[in-house]
């Protein structure tokens, strides 16, 4: 499971206006869905935050996959936007990453390690940007 955490989107709706805000949200969910497999399924939770279940390949290294399902993510939601009348370079969300068995783990706990595995993540961007 990648919890999802849009930064700065908020930027975007003061200077452009909601109409670009919401094509902004829209365009990242698009690319959420293009770099998410069959199978798995891309949710918006609300404001600016989506979450993405997907499903380990069989036989396949779970850690692995997870890291690169959370790479695609990040790499396909980076970079600039073309939006009506506009474009918008985007630096990228905040990413929060959990791995769970199939062992019938509350859903409500998993998406509370998600999201503090993505506060982390925000936290670590931050200091990268205040130290460049």
């Amino acid at each position: 499971m990648d919890w999802v955490s849009l930064r700065k989107t908020h930027s975007f709706t003061r200077r452009y206006g909601h109409e670009v805000g919401d094509q902004v949200l829209a365009a990242i969910g698009g690319r959420l869905q293009s770099a998410s497999r069959a199978g798995d399924f891309v949710a918006r939770l609300g404001g600016d935050e989506f979450v993405v279940l997907s499903h380990a390949p069989h036989g396949g290294d779970v850690e692995a996959a997870a890291h690169a399902m959370r790479d695609r993510l990040q790499a396909e939601t980076t970079g600039r936007f073309a939006l009506a009348g506009t474009s918008i370079d985007y630096a990228g969300p905040s990413i929060g990453m959990v791995v769970a068995a199939q062992d019938g783990r509350d859903p409500e706990a998993l998406l509370a390690q998600a999201d503090a595995a993505m506060c982390v993540d925000k936290r670590l961007r931050k200091a990268v940007r205040e130290t460049v």
